[in-house]
């Protein structure tokens, strides 16, 4: 006996009249095989002593696994489909192509030991073991393999699935984590940009709900990337992904406003300049989503003064030759560029906008948001900063009554005339208004 094979027995009454009497109504019943000629099978059932041969052609599509004679093709298709695989002369080193062969014979070991016997005939043998391979990257084995390649940093093994036709986006069914995802958490930058060259989408997230962006801008905070990969890599999915919806922990947003938002969080001007000259038509997307105005005020607000950062910013020019940068654009707490330069004490700043028309129009602009509405003028005076009320005094900031008005006009604010006098230091602790409107 060769073995135990079930054998659909509708399809055998169909094709084969007269028809045995112990062929049982019944979908699949186990027959024993016990000889394999050229031209047909003998075989029996396991209830039964009578044997029963059929042309061997036509029963092998009536099988659901391999026949015994199978077993000799299937070792044969298993080392050419291993041996497509597997880079004897590889530009690799010596233990990722001991790794690559070690995964790769694994992967088939396990995927032929499983494989289900398919009724449509394969083709000759030089197309056979192509089909092989494709059927492999098709399967949970092959995913499996093209994920630990991608993980491995093994670049041609993986290329080798991709090309034979993986899902280039196969998630893990514990963790969901997808091959780009496993690159970029092993820091295989190269292997990353290909597959993202390659149409890898970053939107999937792991089982903590990481997704590849965040783990490239975690890298770039550790210097865990090289600043020329982590440049093609940020040009990449801007110019592919910018639009995919991304789901982080503030909510869903996307690519591009989460891109940006840790571009300007990071303050990376020689990243926001690349890809401003890079990427076709991003200034007019950056004008939309307000995205210079962002990046003004974190410029701004820092710890020391970067004058030839704001001049930058301020010489943006969109497509149709107009500024990008909104000079009367509102903070959220109401203050302007101005009023945040001079809060800040950043002087040089203060110089660079006072040269811009725009802010000497409005210059004597109050925050309405504020329970006292300072101006610029106002906000240099409180912090007894003579140098900037000068520079504000030359392009025409007026003192003014706003801060003593919000008191109420049952409410009289008392007026040092010390303060007044713009000599007294902080030391005093006395508070200044000043009073007077301009004539």
């Amino acid at each position: 006996m060769l073995g135990i094979q079930l054998i659909d027995t509708t399809i055998v009454r169909e094709r084969h009249r007269p028809q045995p009497d112990y062929l049982d109504p019944g979908h699949f019943r186990a027959f024993s095989v016990t000889a394999v000629g050229d031209h047909d099978v003998t075989f029996k059932p396991v209830d039964k002593k009578e044997s029963w041969s059929l042309s061997r052609d036509s029963l092998l599509p009536c099988l659901p696994f391999a026949a015994p004679d199978q077993a000799p093709a299937r070792r044969s298709d298993r080392t050419q489909v291993a041996r497509q695989l597997i880079f004897e002369e590889s530009n690799q080193s010596e233990q990722q192509v001991a790794l690559s062969r070690r995964l790769v014979q694994r992967a088939v070991a396990d995927y032929f030991s499983s494989m289900p016997w398919r009724k449509t005939p394969l083709p000759d043998q030089h197309d056979r073991s192509t089909l092989l391979l494709t059927l492999l990257a098709q399967s949970d084995h092959g995913a499996r393999l093209h994920r630990k390649a991608a993980a491995n940093n093994l670049k041609e093994l993986e290329a080798a699935l991709r090309h034979a036709g993986t899902d280039i986006n196969c998630p893990s069914a514990k963790s969901g984590i997808t091959p780009l995802l496993w690159a970029a958490i092993n820091r295989h930058w190269s292997v990353a940009l290909t597959l993202l060259e390659s149409g890898a989408c970053v939107n999937a997230k792991g089982r903590h709900g990481d997704h590849f962006l965040s783990q490239v801008f975690t890298a770039r905070l550790a210097q865990d990337i090289p600043e020329a990969q982590y440049r093609l890599l940020i040009y990449t999915v801007l110019l592919k992904q910018s639009e995919l919806e991304l789901v982080s922990q503030q909510g869903v947003e996307t690519v591009f406003a989460f891109v940006w938002k840790n571009i300007i969080a990071q303050v990376d001007i020689a990243l926001f300049e690349y890809l401003v000259d890079s990427i076709p038509g991003i200034k007019d997307q950056l004008k939309g989503h307000q995205v210079v105005e962002r990046m003004m005020a974190v410029v701004i607000s820092g710890h020391s003064d970067q004058p030839d950062v704001v001049a930058y910013l301020m010489g943006l020019r969109d497509s149709a030759g107009n500024q990008v940068l909104d000079m009367n654009h509102t903070l959220a707490n109401g203050d302007t560029f101005l009023m945040l330069a001079v809060k800040c004490y950043q002087r040089q700043t203060v110089k660079l906008l006072l040269e811009d028309p725009v802010v000497v129009e409005n210059i004597n602009r109050v925050n309405d948001r504020r329970v006292f509405h300072y101006s610029a003028y106002t906000y240099a005076c409180r912090d007894f900063s003579l140098t900037l009320m000068r520079m504000l005094e030359a392009k025409g900031a007026t003192r003014i009554e706003s801060a003593l008005d919000s008191l109420g006009e049952n409410k009289k604010a008392k007026v040092c005339d010390v303060c007044d006098s713009r000599t007294t230091k902080r030391s005093t602790g006395h508070v200044t208004f000043y009073r007077g409107a301009a004539k």
